[in-house]
C-alpha cells in the first residue's frame, strides 16, 4: 500500500518545538468497520522533501523526523535528520526512512533550534508499505 500526500500550504514550525508536517494513517478500510491493526502491520519506506519556506531569525538547525504513530509521542523510524541551517533563508530537505517493524500510521515532523522567530515548511511526502529495505 502507497500513499503520496503534497502539503502545498505552509506549517508554521514554532521555535524549539517539533511539529507535526504530515500524518500517514495506514490499512484498509472496509465499510465503516477497520481492519484490525496488527493487520495493517508492515515494513515500511517513508520518504520526501521537505521544504523549508523559510527558517526564524537566528535559527541555527532544523530537525526532520519519522515518528511511528499519530502526533510526537511515537518511536522515532531510525535517526533523526539535523540539518544547519542560515537564519531567514529557505531549504529542500530530502530524507528516507526505514521502518522495518512497521505501524499503522506515521508522524512527520520538523524542528528548528536557536532562533526569535518562527520558521514555515510543507512538503512532499511518501510512505509505502511492504517494502524490504533495499535502495
Amino acid at each position: 500500500m502507497a500513499q503520496h500526500i503534497e502539503v502545498t500550504s505552509s506549517v508554521t514550525v514554532t521555535t524549539n518545538t517539533e511539529t507535526p508536517i504530515v500524518e500517514f494513517q495506514l490499512g484498509p478500510q472496509v465499510a465503516s468497520t477497520p481492519v484490525p491493526p496488527s493487520s495493517n502491520i508492515a515494513p515500511t519506506m517513508i520518504s520526501g522533501v521537505m521544504c523549508v519556506s523559510s527558517t526564524g531569525t537566528g535559527t541555527v538547525a532544523w530537525t526532520i523526523r519519522v515518528r511511528q504513530g499519530i502526533g510526537i509521542g511515537g518511536a522515532v523510524v531510525g535517526i533523526a535528520d539535523g540539518v544547519t541551517v542560515a537564519p531567514s533563508s529557505s531549504y529542500n530537505i530530502p530524507f528516507r526512512k526505514f521502518d522495518p517493524v512497521g505501524a499503522t500510521a506515521y508522524t512527520v515532523t520538523a524542528q528548528q533550534t536557536s532562533g526569535t522567530g518562527n520558521g514555515t515548511a510543507y512538503g512532499s511526502f511518501d510512505c509505502d508499505q511492504n517494502q524490504t529495505g533495499i535502495a
